[in-house]
């Protein structure tokens, strides 16, 4: 996702990408454009600035609840859902190993 992709393209942490660090990674990622193109696009995330931050790629985030994550990490309501998700997710796999579990024993 956009995080994913901002976090290895800013490989040094410094919270910002500039306009050679996004083409370069864009092309390597498999962008069909040319390095003129990427860097177009680039132009419409910076704001004029010549680096563009995190914020500037939120949008691409298509989930929702990931994007309010993104805008607000520390945030206790987002945190509780956060919580409250991965306890769903931790609960649908362990009944999915009882469903095998007792599958194979009824072999």
């Amino acid at each position: 996702g956009p995080v994913g992709m901002f976090n290895q393209v800013d490989a040094r942490g410094q919270g910002q990408i500039s306009q050679p660090q996004f083409v370069q990674a864009v092309r390597e990622l498999g962008f069909p454009g040319t390095a003129q193109h990427a860097a177009l696009v680039f132009d419409g995330f910076d704001g004029g600035r010549g680096y563009v931050t995190l914020s500037g790629f939120i949008f691409l985030e298509e989930n929702p609840f990931k994007r309010r994550l993104m805008l607000r990490p520390d945030d206790p309501a987002i945190r509780k859902t956060q919580q409250e998700r991965r306890a769903h997710e931790i609960r649908q796999v362990e009944i999915l190993k009882r469903q095998k579990r007792a599958k194979a024993e009824f072999r």
